[in-house]
């Protein structure tokens, strides 16, 4: 090989090795862009995204109910106290809705929760066979709108009677 064809192969081997650099580069340089605009579009919308939830939380006052319990926490109170069986999603008992809504609005009342028995983990205690002086929660069984008084987990006094205890609510 002579001297000239040497320095031919080795010039385009040059200029095929830049422009092989090159391409890198430039592959690269759009990756790096991509995974930046990606990176500032994401900052963008969590950043919008917590701000309005911030704005939205500022806007309502956050409370915890404590009057609707399960069946399984009738026997867990301290004092004496009402616990209203019935199932809320029954149009029958709207009026019962009613009356609690204004009993608890009275000053001179006991503690009273409700237990929706339209839940379903409140269902396995409706029955027929009703335990008027059950001692815990799996002796307890409900037909229809109920009202026990308890006095420190214990139960004092069992209404079955719908007039009764509408009749205690008003």
């Amino acid at each position: 090989m002579k001297l000239k064809e040497i320095k031919e192969k080795g010039i385009k081997n040059l200029i095929n090795l830049d422009k092989s650099i090159n391409h890198k580069i430039i592959l690269i340089s759009i990756v790096i862009i991509v995974l930046v605009l990606s990176y500032l579009i994401t900052l963008y919308i969590t950043k919008d995204n917590s701000n309005s939830n911030i704005d939205n939380n500022n806007d309502k006052e956050v409370s915890i109910q404590y009057d609707e319990i399960l069946i399984g926490s009738s026997f867990d109170k301290e004092g004496e106290y009402y616990v209203l069986y019935y199932d809320f999603s029954s149009e029958e008992n709207n009026e019962l809705s009613s009356l609690l809504s204004s009993y608890k609005q009275k000053e001179d009342k006991k503690n009273i929760y409700s237990v929706d028995m339209s839940n379903s983990f409140n269902k396995n205690n409706i029955g027929e066979n009703i335990n008027y002086n059950p001692s815990n929660a799996s002796e307890l069984v409900i037909n229809g709108p109920t009202l026990i008084l308890f006095n420190n987990g214990e139960v004092n006094e069992y209404i079955d009677n719908l007039d009764e205890i509408k009749e205690l609510l008003k």
